[in-house]
C-alpha cells in the first residue's frame, strides 16, 4: 500500500474518532468552555455562522456565552491534506460534518433531544412549547486538523497540559497523534 492510500484511510479513521470525541464534548461536558478551547490552536481561526473568532480564548468565549446544544451528525468525510506531512508521518486532515443541531434557550437545561428520528412529533414539541426551545436546525461544519509539533508535545507533557485531541486510529508502538484544530467553519444550513 501507498504513503497516500495509507494517509486516506488513516484520515478516514482520525475523521471518525473526532467528530464522535468533538461533538460528545460539545454537547455533554460540564466544563465544555475549557475542555474544548483546548483542542484550538492559539492561531485557530473560526467562522461561527459567518462570525470572525479568533485563537483558544476565542472559543472559550463563544463557547462561554452559547446554551447547551444537541448536535445529531447526519453525516461526515474526512480526507488528508496531501503533501503536509513526510512519509510515515501524521498527515494533515480536513473534516467536513453535517447534520441537525438543537439549542436549549436556557444554560441549565439540555436542549430538545430527538432520539433517533431527524423530526420530533408533534406530542414532543407541545410537552416544551412554553420553554421557548429553539427548534433544531441544520448545520454544515468544516474543519482543518493539524498534528502537534514534537515540540508543542514536549511542552504540553512538560506542563501537566492537555493540549490537542488524541486521536488513536492504530494500534502500533508509537503514541497516538494529537490533533490541533486549526480551522472551524460552523455554518446553519436552514
Amino acid at each position: 500500500m501507498s504513503d497516500q492510500e495509507q494517509q486516506i484511510l488513516q484520515a478516514a479513521a482520525i475523521g471518525k474518532t473526532f467528530v464522535q470525541q468533538y461533538y460528545t464534548l460539545v454537547d455533554e461536558h460540564p466544563r465544555r468552555p475549557d475542555v474544548i478551547s483546548a483542542l484550538y490552536k492559539d492561531s485557530a481561526r473560526i467562522s461561527w455562522n459567518g462570525n470572525p473568532i479568533l485563537g483558544r480564548q476565542g472559543a472559550a468565549a463563544l463557547l462561554s456565552s452559547m446554551p447547551w446544544s444537541w448536535h445529531k451528525v447526519q453525516s461526515f468525510d474526512s480526507q488528508p491534506v496531501l503533501g503536509s506531512a513526510l512519509p510515515g508521518q501524521p498527515c494533515s486532515v480536513l473534516v467536513c460534518v453535517s447534520g441537525i443541531c438543537s439549542h436549549s434557550s436556557d444554560t441549565l437545561k439540555a436542549p430538545m433531544i430527538v432520539d433517533d428520528r431527524s423530526e420530533p412529533t408533534v406530542a414532543e414539541f407541545k410537552a416544551r412549547e412554553n420553554e421557548s426551545e429553539l427548534l433544531p436546525r441544520v448545520f454544515s461544519a468544516t474543519f482543518m486538523l493539524v498534528p502537534l509539533t514534537a515540540q508543542e508535545e514536549a511542552l504540553a507533557l512538560q506542563q501537566g497540559l492537555n493540549l490537542g485531541l488524541v486521536l488513536e486510529t492504530t494500534r502500533t508502538n508509537k503514541p497516538p497523534p494529537r490533533y490541533w484544530i486549526v480551522s472551524d467553519a460552523f455554518r446553519f444550513v436552514g
